[in-house]
């Protein structure tokens, strides 16, 4: 590993939209390859593991939905993973005839998975996660009047998080003159014209800590964040993606269901109404199917929500 006095910062919401790219794996192992130089907080390693579950669930809605109008779908490879021999050589099959019976399974099944983390995205993350920083009492008690003062990152509505990252993210930058903010987070960046500033208090945060300031770069897509580390660093760098891939990511990235859909406020019981609404529009023999198969593979949490629902 070189060393460099530079450091990367992926925001939480960057990593969530893995769960539901077709191309997870190119952005995945890009990430995996700068992984000595991320700065990973404790913080953004729950947020990810509280909100991947709904995001998935709302990505399965979109597509069912879409299967009505359409006779193609666009989901990431691994949620067919335990998928049947059978079902796995007639995808092909599936978006012909726009069948939800196979996907409904599949997608109970890849639920399963994540909800236990034992999906290959999950699995893949753990090797970035795996170097996640625990806040000190200092920066939990700074994060705190950060908050109460109003100040940046974060909203007054939310809970104690993106506050107590930057505080952090502060303590790791006092040695580096470069700092790579990769986020679409409009309390870390303002974008115009694709160009993203840093805001102005943050900045002057960062200005705090040394002189000369950290130069800072802030982009909100991470290939191309990584891209821009490496050319100015002069890191190793195998797994960078090429521009048409770049482009495909973008497209990808760009497709997926509103976050209003992706809803990272969704409890069980919103998730086990999804399912249930997915399940009514199949044949009355397949749906008692996908019951039996949900008692069996449905993660506690989602049972529990059940029993609260009455349903």
């Amino acid at each position: 590993m070189k060393k460099i006095d530079a450091l990367i910062f992926i925001d939480a919401n960057l990593y969530i939209p893995f769960y539901g790219l077709p191309k997870w794996k190119t952005l995945i192992d890009l990430v995996k390859e700068q992984k000595d130089y991320i700065f990973v907080t404790k913080q953004i390693v729950d947020e990810v593991q509280r909100n991947k579950l709904q995001v998935v669930a709302g990505l399965l809605t979109n597509q069912l939905e879409h299967l009505k109008g359409s006779r193609n779908f666009n989901l990431p490879d691994y949620i067919f993973e335990d998928a049947d021999a059978k079902f796995s050589e007639t995808l092909r099959d599936l978006r012909k005839t726009r069948t939800e019976t196979g996907l409904m399974n599949a997608a109970i099944q890849a639920l399963q998975r994540i909800s236990r983390s034992e999906d290959k995205v999950s699995k893949a993350l753990d090797a970035i996660f795996s170097n996640a920083v625990t806040h000190t009492s200092e920066e939990f008690h700074r994060a705190r009047e950060r908050k109460e003062r109003g100040n940046p990152p974060g909203k007054p509505e939310d809970s104690l998080g993106d506050q107590l990252t930057w505080e952090q993210l502060l303590s790791h930058c006092k040695d580096k003159s470069k700092l790579w903010m990769i986020t679409n987070d409009l309390d870390y960046c303002v974008k115009l014209r694709g160009k993203l500033f840093l805001n102005p208090l943050l900045y002057l945060n960062l200005a705090q800590l040394r002189q000369p300031t950290p130069e800072v770069f802030c982009f909100d897509r991470i290939d191309e964040g990584v891209r821009d580390f490496v050319r100015r660093t002069g890191v190793k760098a195998e797994r960078l993606p090429t521009v048409e891939e770049s482009k495909e990511i973008s497209k990808e990235l760009d497709s997926l269901p509103s976050p209003a859909l992706l809803s990272t406020s969704m409890d069980d019981a919103n998730i086990l109404a999804i399912l249930n609404r997915i399940g009514q529009r199949t044949s009355p023999a397949v749906y008692l199917t996908i019951q039996d198969s949900r008692d069996q593979t449905l993660p506690l949490a989602m049972k529990r929500g059940q029993d609260k629902t009455g349903k």
